[in-house]
Parts: structure tokens; sequence; C-alpha cells
């Protein structure tokens, strides 16, 4: 029994070294030399200079990637923004591994190790996650806390044992400091404390974990005292750091996308998924849930319900990449993909022996293989230079003491990037007009530049305060305008 644990243990590692392997190759061969725009990658810029100098970045302030990036920033090869990329790719593939280990647990067998693959694989080259895992953002690490969540949470659920209970709570409340999004596996930790609900030595050492874990976010007010002065304001006073972490600036946006166009989203989730999965992805889901109700309703229904709060949130989050707050809902679709897999696997396998197994096994793989090689270009981002050439010639284009207006994120951050951490065009004043509206960032402004913060979020006020300067707007084409273009409205 012990030889034959092992056995299954070092086949499970070999599948995850595979998948970890695999995953990382394709991450690096598409992955961006530095700083991009492309699959929404926007924020870039503004995790990368908070990560540099110790700073805080647009809220909720993602502590736990920050801790994470400054390590990663030690990387002795490339800028900060490639670092940052690798970041990503490191993660997402990590998450891609643990979740093929997870997935090849007992009952060990040909059909369990071939979902688990066909899972993992499935997950590591759906859209969605490529492309996050090619740009400095934080959904890498998400999924990868997630999967650690869930695979902790179902490792505690199987065995009541203290430190399974404890490494759950901590990689929940961990996820949380990157991203509040995780809160979405809340029916998954619900349900598994209410099938533990015996066990009362299981819940201390999850609130312990679950408290360590969100202990990340102490990084924040910390980082304002001792880091540099961010954009986003102050977050040393207790309303501050309220306001900061519930991401008052964002509540408009939160459920704020009109009706016809919140109904379109919901119409087009199927074919996201169709375009995310394959259409044999998504038939082996159905089965794999099919399968999970049988064996367990109130599985099923916690991991749908996952699945149901993601598509919630990102259908009403009225931004254009709010697609990106599906990761939970993918992870679930991955996992029910698995289970699919494996009881046709076997199903096969016992109806038809190994041969059939064995073919069935190579038509699934070749299918996948053409899916991630009509994906290739799409996700390919391997040769991007736009944002770092189009922001370098507006630099250079400006007159000396120039005094720039911004219209979109993506200028603003990837200017804050160059101008505050690669010290490039430190005498270059850029104001972002939206905002302008934010009073922690008008209060950042006024500190930075030494002017009255009185002028409130009129922009020509705040042209006049900050003395005789060459005014210069950069349109959001990337285009210099004169300074008559002060008077277009905000984009």
């Amino acid at each position: 029994m012990v030889t034959q644990s092992r056995s299954v243990g070092r086949i499970s590692l070999l599948i995850a070294a595979v998948l970890f392997g695999a995953s990382l190759a394709v991450y690096a061969l598409t992955m961006a030399p530095g700083l991009t725009w492309r699959h929404d990658g926007a924020d870039g810029g503004d995790l990368a200079r908070a990560a540099m100098l110790g700073s805080v970045p647009h809220p909720t302030g993602y502590p736990t990637y920050l801790l994470l990036a400054r390590l990663f920033l030690q990387w002795p090869a490339g800028d900060a923004a490639y670092r940052l990329n690798l970041l990503s790719a490191v993660c997402t593939a990590a998450a891609v591994a643990l979740f093929g280990l997870w997935q090849a647990r007992a009952p060990a067998s040909p059909a369990r190790y071939a979902g688990a693959g066909a899972g993992a694989l499935a997950l590591a080259f759906a859209p969605l996650v490529w492309s996050q895992a090619l740009i400095a953002e934080v959904h890498g690490l998400q999924l990868l806390l997630a999967v650690v969540a869930m695979a902790a949470i179902d490792r505690c659920g199987r065995s009541l044992r203290p430190r399974h209970a404890f490494a759950a709570g901590l990689a929940f409340g961990a996820g949380l400091g990157n991203h509040v999004t995780l809160v979405f596996l809340a029916p998954v930790v619900l349900a598994a404390l209410w099938r533990c609900r015996t066990a009362r030595a299981v819940a201390p050492p999850v609130v312990l974990g679950l408290a360590l874990g969100l202990s990340v976010y102490l990084v924040l007010p910390l980082s304002a005292v001792f880091g540099a002065a961010s954009p986003w304001g102050n977050v040393d006073t207790l309303d501050a750091f309220v306001a900061y972490l519930t991401g008052d600036i964002y509540h408009s946006v939160l459920f704020g996308v009109p009706a016809v166009d919140g109904l379109n989203r919901w119409l087009s989730l199927p074919s996201l998924v169709l375009a995310e999965f394959a259409p044999w992805g998504v038939l082996a889901a159905a089965v794999g849930a099919s399968a999970i109700w049988r064996r367990s309703r109130l599985e099923l229904v916690s991991l749908a319900a996952c699945v149901l709060a993601s598509a919630l949130f990102s259908a009403g989050y009225n931004t254009s990449d709010a697609y990106r707050y599906l990761m939970v809902a993918w992870l679930v679709l991955a996992i029910w993909l698995a289970e699919g897999v494996s009881v046709l696997g076997a199903t096969i396998a016992e109806r038809g022996g190994t041969r059939a197994f064995a073919f069935a096994v190579t038509v699934w793989a070749a299918f996948s293989a053409l899916w991630i090689a009509g994906r290739w270009p799409e996700m390919d981002i391997s040769s991007d230079t736009a944002a770092e050439s189009e922001t370098a010639q507006v630099l250079a284009a400006l007159p000396p003491r120039a005094l720039l207006v911004t219209n979109t994120d993506r200028q603003t951050f990837a200017l804050w990037y160059h101008i505050d951490s690669r010290g490039q065009r430190p005498d270059a004043v850029v104001i972002d007009r939206t905002l302008l509206a934010y009073a922690p960032y008008r209060a950042y402004l006024s500190r930075r530049w030494g002017v009255s913060a009185d002028a409130g979020s009129d922009l020509r006020d705040w042209v006049a305060a900050l003395g005789v300067r060459p005014v210069m707007v950069l349109d959001p084409a990337g285009i210099l305008r004169a300074p008559d273009a002060l008077d277009a409205p905000a984009p």
C-alpha cells in the first residue's frame, strides 16, 4: 500500500512538473517584453510604479501582489515591467501545475490523470487566463491563490486536520489581500465549514489563518508612511484607509451597467464560455458537473454559486475589462471539465479497453493542440512595444518644464512609470483630467508641486496654480495637442 501511494505521488508530481514547464514555456514565448497596453494591461504602469517606489497603487491596493512584486523586482534581467510580466507568467504556471496536482488526487487511475491534465491545460490556455499571464497584472497571482485556497479547502474537508484548516484560511485571506473578488469563493468555504460542522477543532485554525492572511493589508498604511507619495492619496488615517480599501472611487461603476448592456453581457456569456474552453471542453464540463451532482449536491451547488457570483459581478461592473473578474468562474469550469474527462475516460476504458482509451486521449490532445495553435496569434504580444515607444516619444516631444494633461488611464499610468520609476523627464508635470475629480489625487498634486489644493476639480485653475509652464494635452489617440484642447470634454 505504501509503495502504491508513493507511485501515485510520483506520477502526480510528474504531471504537475510537465504542466508547469509546458505552460511557462508558452507564456515566456508569448509574453510582453516590457510595459504593454495589450490584453487590457493599462494598470501595469501604476502597479510597477507602486512596487518600485514602495508606494500604493489604485484601490484596493493589492498588498499580497505588492509584496511578491517587490521580491520579483530583484530578478536581475529586464526592466521592472518585464519582471512583473514574468511574475504573472510564473504565478499562472504554478496555478496550472497545482491544479493538475490537486485534480490527480486519489482514487488514482489513468482516467483521473487524463482529467487532471485536460482540466489544467484547458485552464492554462483559456484566452482570459493566458492573456493575464503575459502582462503586469494581479490576476495571475489571483488564480494561483484561488487554486491554493480551493485545494486546501478540499483537503481540509477530507482530512479534518487543523493544519489543513489553517492553510485554507491563510490562502483565502492572502487571496483577499490580492484581489477582493476572491470573495466569490465564499460559497465553497461555507459549504466546507458546513460539512465540517461536527469537527469543532477545525474552526479556530481557519479563523487564525484567515486573520493572518488578511494582515497583509498592513502593508498599505506602512507604505503610505515609509514609501513614496501615491497619486491615490495617503492612507495613514482610518477614514482614508477605509475609503481606499472599499474602492470608493469606483463605486459608481459597481453594478453601473445600463440594463440593455447588462442583458447583452449575459446573452453573450455562453458564446464566451465556448470561445474560452472549446465545444468539447464545455461538453466535458457538463458531464463533470452532472457527476459531481450525483456525488454531492452541496458541492455542485456551492461551485455553481461561485460561478454565478463571478458572472453577476462581471456583468454589472461598468468597465470594458470587467470580463477579467470571471477568473473564479473559469477555475470552477476547469474543475468540472477535469471531472468530466475523468468520467468519460473511465467509461471508455471500461467499455473499449486500453486501446480505446489511448485513442480517445490522443484525439483530445490533438484537438486541444490545434485549438491552442489557433489562439496563438491573438495571444502573442512578444513583439509589442507600443506602450513603451509611444510614451518615450511623448516625453521626448515635451518642452522643458511642460505641464501635460492626460485623458486615459493607460497613458497616465505609463507616464507615472517612466517619470517616477525610471527617472525620465522629472521636470514634467502630469495631470490626469479624470482623476482631478478625486480629492486624494488633488491633495497629492498639491503636496508634490507645492501649490494650493483650493482649485478643486477645475482643470484651468490647476494649470494657473502650477505657474508659467508650457501646456500640452495628450489626446486618447496619443497625439500631443495645443492648450486649446483643454476645453475639449473628457473622453
